[in-house]
């Protein structure tokens, strides 16, 4: 998520072109642009991807603690992984599959979605658990 918001910092760019920069095809650059948006690093603006203020922050912050401090707190600022990492301490340090799915479920997702995400939005939480044990 970093080295996209440093990407776009230089120049707004689409998928497209995302998906050009990191070598993926252009489903995964608007996957993780918009996952950029979800909590609020990125903006988009007829078409093009761009970074928001708090991006430009996160980017201003030259301690990689600091600023994996900064892009936790804006992952928690979202109900869904508040809600996940909560949960997640709560039951002992663990959190299974289905409780996930079940989560995405209820923000609306639907049909094979929720299953197709539930391995980053657990990807997500370890990351945030382990650089939480930093503070």
């Amino acid at each position: 998520m970093i080295d996209l918001i440093t990407f776009l910092s230089l120049t707004p760019a689409d998928k497209f072109e995302i998906a050009e920069h990191f070598e993926f095809d252009e489903r995964q650059g608007d996957y993780y642009a918009n996952a950029g948006r979800y909590i609020g690093l990125i903006d988009k603006q007829d078409g093009l991807f761009k970074i928001s203020e708090a991006g430009q922050e996160l980017i201003s912050i030259k301690n990689r603690d600091n600023r994996n401090a900064f892009l936790i707190k804006y992952i928690l600022r979202t109900q869904l992984f508040n809600d996940l990492v909560n949960l997640y301490f709560a039951q002992q340090n663990r959190i299974d599959d289905e409780q996930i799915v079940s989560r995405l479920a209820k923000d609306g997702l639907s049909g094979t979605t929720p299953e197709r995400r539930k391995s980053t939005v657990k990807s997500w939480i370890n990351w945030v658990v382990d650089n939480l044990k930093n503070y």
